[in-house]
């Protein structure tokens, strides 16, 4: 999170600041006028599409987190790009060559993900998964999540026990929290016609949110937010379970009534339980208390959430940040414009999100290549390196202290020292999505599906979320799965199981895969007596239960 406000940095002598203000504004001179006459490039571009030779010398190998010492006569300097491939569709550079405008060495750390390969996503991540935590770092989200690789995400607040997002997230096509802010939003979208795959969208969202009741519409200031602004505010369980009042309000709990309809269930003024599966309203100021109080127990009202779906199709995810950097291929410098003042405008370290123009997000951290270094780029340096790194279009994450790299396990650039809790984070998984009654589920192996168009998942999964009993046999290689009086007997590489000591052939058989069992998922739920769905565009697996 960096501090939007300017402050003085007490460290500093008040002759050193001025001469620090300065440079920086001779920075800024220095690109505009460069730009102006010469239209010049000042990061030295390197092609993705060049290999990587992880035997150079002095080369890290990053997955062991162990240095690889070859031998040379002479000298043994690190590669000024190192670069590899993570997963299929996931590729990771690390360029030590970059400089700023000022000639002060940089680390970029930078991230592809072909959004077209099967089964790779982008998925963020709140902390604690939920809206009522004090944060958590950017590792301890991916370890949680089992993710290839993150980087944090957009701004946030803190409001006494809640880390709140600024702006607007939405998570999964779920609405998490809306809030009126001039800055860009980043999504992840499909669109009619399409592949079904993901593209990025880039611009300022602003959607329509209304209630109706007693035959007259409100617009809706805000959804999960702590504002204060008169008008009619709206909570979902995401806040918490109960929503306190604030001066001059009305509280006005919904409970489900079907899709987009609810029924009053309590209207108080001190606080109310937030309904599971409903939403709780707050009327705040006296035009809007005086409104709200003409709601009785048992009304009807209904709730509507549109935005422009021309401009940004069917939303998967959306996250407000900011600024925006590139666009059409060019560098952008609106920062000013979008509200950010002070030491955010200062050389901090960056994270950005940016699209290339065959569809490759890129995720990038960047900073300053001193040991113990939190400074780097100011934010029309980060709008530069953006362009050359291939984006035509690409916004600002948070940045400061915030602003985190993690790939092989752990944070790799400096924040690693002091990791921040933040409020949000984007993961980089693999695999296919796997739900259980529309909870998100992250196997430590990803599942997949094998022969016979069957997805297999760790037997982990059945232990822990089916709640079943696993019993294994080493000399037989037996998997015994029993719930209540149903008992399935598997054996690793065959197809054919027991059920209740009766013969079942099965589609795929059973197998060890990194170390962990994998069994086939329809066929374990169904005779657990659960069933499964298939959504074919999200490539999501969905387990449904009773028990």
């Amino acid at each position: 999170m960096i501090d939007l406000s300017m402050k003085k940095n007490s460290y500093l002598p008040w002759k050193k600041e001025i001469l620090k203000r300065g440079l920086n504004s001779f920075r800024l001179l220095v690109f505009f006028l460069a730009a102006v006459m010469f239209g010049t490039v000042f990061f030295v571009p390197v092609s993705c599409s060049e290999p990587f030779y992880p035997g150079s010398l002095g080369g890290r190998a990053l997955a062991s987190g162990q240095e690889t010492v070859l031998p040379s006569p002479l000298t043994d300097p690190e590669p000024s790009v190192e670069k590899r491939e993570l997963a299929p569709g996931v590729c990771f550079t690390l360029y030590r060559d970059r400089k700023n405008l000022i000639g002060e060495p940089l680390r970029v750390y930078l991230l592809e993900v072909d959004l077209h390969k099967k089964d790779v996503e982008i998925l963020p991540v709140v902390a604690g998964d939920g809206l009522t935590g004090r944060g958590e770092t950017v590792a301890a989200m991916a370890g949680r999540t089992c993710a290839l690789a993150a980087v944090n995400g957009g701004f946030y607040y803190n409001d006494g026990e809640k880390t709140l997002p600024v702006g607007n997230l939405i998570i999964s096509s779920e609405t998490w929290s809306i809030s009126d802010a001039t800055m860009t939003s980043a999504a992840l979208s499909r669109f009619p016609g399409s592949t079904g795959a993901l593209e990025f969208c880039a611009g300022y969202f602003s959607p329509d949110m209304e209630v109706i009741f007693s035959g007259e519409s409100a617009r809706v200031v805000s959804m999960n937010s702590s504002s204060s602004t008169s008008g009619v505010h709206l909570f979902t369980p995401r806040w918490g379970e109960r929503l306190e009042a604030v001066d001059n309000s009305l509280l006005v709990a919904l409970s489900p009534a079907g899709e987009n309809r609810y029924i009053v269930s309590a209207i108080e003024s001190d606080g109310v339980l937030i309904p599971s599966g409903g939403l709780a309203l707050r009327f705040q100021g006296e035009t809007w208390r005086i409104k709200g109080a003409q709601l009785c127990q048992g009304d009807q009202v209904s709730v509507n959430f549109t935005y422009d779906q021309n401009y940004w199709g069917e939303i998967e995810h959306l996250l407000t940040s900011g600024p925006l950097l590139v666009e059409e291929g060019e560098p952008v410098f609106q920062g000013v414009q979008e509200g950010f003042t002070g030491t955010v405008l200062l050389p901090n370290p960056r994270t950005a999100i940016g699209v290339t123009e065959d569809d490759k997000v890129l995720l990038v951290v960047a900073e300053r290549a001193e040991t113990g270094s939190r400074v780097g780029l100011t934010l029309e340096e980060t709008a530069l390196l953006m362009k050359e790194l291939g984006a035509v279009r690409a916004v600002g994450l948070d940045g400061g202290g915030s602003s985190t790299f993690y790939a092989d396990g752990q944070i790799l650039n400096s924040a690693g020292s002091s990791p921040r809790a933040v409020a949000n984070g984007l993961m980089v998984l693999t695999g296919l999505k796997l739900y259980l009654n529309e909870g998100r589920i992250f196997p430590d192996v990803p599942p997949y599906i094998a022969e016979g168009g069957r997805t297999m998942v760790p037997i982990r999964v059945v232990m822990e979320h089916l709640g079943a009993g696993v019993e294994w046999e080493s000399e037989s290689r037996n998997v015994s799965i029993s719930r209540g009086d149903r008992v399935i007997d598997l054996v690793i590489d065959s197809k054919e199981a027991q059920v209740d000591s009766v013969s079942v052939s099965l589609d795929a058989a059973p197998l060890i895969r990194q170390g962990r069992t994998m069994v086939p998922l329809r066929f374990v739920t169904e005779n657990l007596q659960g069933s499964v769905h298939w959504d074919d565009i999200r490539r999501a697996v969905y387990l449904w239960t009773t028990f």
